[in-house]
């Protein structure tokens, strides 16, 4: 929250590129539901999509010149997302629940 208020306070455009990984991690949210059950190693799909998700990030962070604070605590918690949206990711590809 503190991050969007800054971006929002600073009329930082380059900030809203926070929302490409949010929506990857609901796409790939999505696309578990889709193949409940179906996978039971599921690093193929989850290893690179936290690296692109990692990628995202610190690209973020780089490309926010005016405002680096907010762009940190946005990547920060869009990262943060990413490995909540790959734990449940995890548990729906392999369909064993925690």
């Amino acid at each position: 929250m503190i991050g969007v208020a800054l971006a929002i306070v600073r009329k930082e455009k380059a900030s809203w590129w926070t929302l490409l990984p949010i929506g990857l991690s609901q796409f790939l949210v999505v696309l578990s539901g889709l193949f409940h059950g179906q996978f039971t190693a599921t690093e193929w799909v989850l290893l690179p999509f936290l690296a692109l998700q990692l990628g995202l990030s610190i690209f973020i962070a780089v490309r926010c010149r005016k405002s680096h604070v907010a762009a940190i605590l946005l990547g920060w918690f869009s990262f943060s997302y990413a490995l909540y949206a790959a734990l449940i990711a995890a548990m729906a590809f392999a369909d064993s629940w925690i």
